[in-house]
């Protein structure tokens, strides 16, 4: 859905306060919380909050006869990372929504129509309650197979209380340390951020990816990054910690993206062997 990129945008950024707080620190933070919420957070799984986001999100797109939901993709990126910090983001959960308009509607009203649902989506997810605690942000795409014209609306979910540390997923000690190793390496290069860190269940790689924000010289960033990668594959292959990670968790590569959106090749990737 997000490749669909062809037609007329309608973009709409809305900021929800995602209260939260950190598992490290349980006697500060946790009060910070209603009982209802913490024995929602420590207690509903992922696959239950899921379903539940599910068939929440449902609810009011099913409202409107000439609304037909085409895909519904909800997911969670365990290897999501919180924006210049060491930690693990959770609210690590997405919804993309891909919605096909009546053909027999005109512009005008297939527009009108998509503001109206969004509007009632919007208000459904308005107020945090349980499962947006873990929501990151919900994508919904309209199209018109007739009209040919496409209307994109995101709801973006984000701790702006700077006085509320987030929630951070549990992690084992051996896969927090290695991520410390690699936090502590990629965060020398002030114009790069992780977006995201860790073992990816399906292809086994070890995804490391990160987000470069725009630089001043491009050529040259662009030129350094094999000193920049060579640097952090020496830190890796020489950590024993490390190489016994990947030997018993059978990773297949190490994988390094770049997000350069201000570069010709909005994105780079990498493959190494360890």
């Amino acid at each position: 859905m997000n490749n669909r990129n062809r037609g007329f945008f309608l973009i709409l950024s809305i900021a929800l306060i995602l209260t939260s707080c950190s598992y490290s620190e349980p006697d500060n933070e946790y009060t910070k919380l209603t009982d209802t919420e913490l024995a929602y957070i420590e207690n509903y799984s992922t696959d239950t909050i899921i379903k539940e986001l599910q068939s929440k999100i449902q609810k009011p797109i099913l409202e409107f006869d000439n609304i037909e939901i085409k895909e519904l993709n909800i997911y969670e990126d365990k290897l999501l990372m919180k924006p210049k910090e060491n930690k693990k983001e959770f609210a690590n959960i997405f919804i993309d929504v891909y919605l096909i308009l009546d053909k027999s509607l005109s512009f005008e009203e297939a527009t009108n129509l998509s503001e109206e649902c969004m509007d009632k989506i919007t208000d459904t997810f308005r107020k945090k309650k349980d499962g947006e605690f873990r929501l990151s942000t919900i994508s919904v795409l309209f199209e018109s197979e007739n009209l040919k014209k496409i209307l994109k609306e995101n709801i973006y979910f984000r701790d702006i209380d700077k006085d509320i540390n987030a929630l951070s997923p549990e992690q084992s000690k051996e896969d927090f340390n290695i991520q410390t190793i690699i936090f502590n390496e990629l965060s020398r290069d002030s114009e790069a951020d992780i977006l995201r860190l860790g073992l990816d269940d399906i292809s086994n790689n070890y995804i490391i990816e990160v987000n470069v924000f725009e630089v001043k010289d491009a050529e040259a960033y662009i030129n350094d990054i094999n000193s920049k990668n060579d640097n952090l594959i020496k830190t890796l292959s020489n950590n024993e910690d490390i190489k016994k990670y990947f030997q018993s968790n059978s990773v297949n590569k190490l994988k390094l993206i770049y997000n350069v959106p201000w570069y010709e090749e909005s994105q780079l990737i990498y493959d190494f062997e360890l």
